[in-house]
C-alpha cells in the first residue's frame, strides 16, 4: 500500500494539524500516512481545536491515527530544552515547534511546519528537507490521494483556518 511518507515517520506541528482538521481533511491525512504520523506533548495541548471544532487526540491516539511521543529520550528532552525560546533569524521557537524539532532530530524523523525558520533549522542540522501544509497537498495529489482542482480549493481554506 502507497502511503504519504513512504512509511517514514513524520513528527507534524500544531498548525499542520489545525489546518487540516480545519478543511475536514484531518481524518484523510491519518488515513493516508497510517502509523506515520508523530504528535508531541506541546502540539497535543497547542492543537486543540480549528474552525471545525475541537481536535480528539485521545480518540486519535488511541486508534493509532497517530503516535503520541511523549519525549522520554534524554536527547529529545535536552534537544527541546536548547530551541525553546531560542530566536533564530529574528524569530522565537515557541514550545510545539521545539517539540517537533527535537523529536525529528532526535529521532531521524521527517519534519512537518508551517515556520520557515523551524525547516530551515531542520535542514540545517539534519541536511533533509522539512515540509509543510501545501507541500503535504501536492503530495497528495502526486500518490492520487487528491484531485488537483480539489487540492486548489484546499490550499485556498488553509488562509482561513
Amino acid at each position: 500500500m502507497r502511503t504519504l511518507f513512504d512509511g517514514r515517520n513524520h513528527v507534524l506541528d500544531a498548525m499542520v494539524f489545525i489546518n487540516f482538521h480545519g478543511v475536514l481533511l484531518l481524518e484523510k491525512l491519518f488515513q493516508w500516512s497510517p502509523s506515520e504520523i508523530v504528535l508531541t506533548p506541546s502540539v497535543k495541548k497547542e492543537a486543540l481545536k480549528s474552525k471545525a471544532g475541537e481536535i480528539s487526540w485521545d480518540r486519535y491516539v488511541q486508534e493509532g491515527s497517530v503516535i503520541f511521543n511523549p519525549m522520554k529520550l534524554h536527547e529529545e528532552q535536552r534537544l527541546f530544552s536548547t530551541y525553546l525560546n531560542k530566536e533564530i533569524d529574528g524569530k522565537v521557537i515557541h514550545s510545539g515547534e521545539a517539540s517537533v524539532l527535537a523529536v525529528a532530530i532526535a529521532n531521524g524523523y521527517g519534519l512537518v511546519c508551517d515556520e520557515r525558520v523551524v525547516r530551515d533549522e531542520y535542514k540545517r542540522v539534519t541536511g533533509l528537507i522539512g515540509l509543510h501544509s501545501w507541500r503535504l497537498i501536492d503530495m497528495a495529489v502526486q500518490k492520487g490521494f487528491l484531485d488537483k482542482k480539489y487540492a486548489e480549493s484546499v490550499k485556498k481554506g488553509f488562509y482561513y483556518v
